[in-house]
């Protein structure tokens, strides 16, 4: 390493390398957990098929009935559910900032609750 792109630890630019570092290895490994998952849901269901049956629907060489169950039934559903969780994660997101624990406003706090409610 030169010294010209040495950072020293406890600096803030080490600080802000050190946390991308971390997003980029978070999301990488939950990119390929939501694949494995997709993997799982094409596979599994009332008429189990198996990957290489996936794999070969997926590039045009299954059987009619494979593709039938791949690409009208499942596939669809997959579709719209990483679409919801999508959609879901950024109205999330976006919320945050106005709800959640950084609200300020008194009606959202655990104490304006009544007594009979709080679980």
């Amino acid at each position: 390493m030169s010294a010209a792109t040495a950072v020293a630890p406890g600096t803030t630019a080490h600080v802000r390398r050190a946390r991308r570092a971390r997003q980029v290895r978070v999301g990488v490994v939950l990119a390929v957990l939501v694949l494995v998952a997709c993997g799982v849901s094409l596979c599994l269901g009332e008429a189990a098929v198996a990957p290489a049956d996936v794999l070969r629907a997926l590039v045009g060489q299954a059987d009619e009935l494979t593709h039938f169950v791949i690409f009208d039934l499942r596939l669809p559903r997959l579709e719209t559910g990483l679409l919801v969780g999508a959609c879901l994660g950024v109205s999330g997101g976006s919320c945050s900032p106005w709800c959640g624990t950084r609200s300020r406003a008194p009606t959202s706090s655990a104490s304006r609750v009544p007594r009979a409610r709080q679980a």
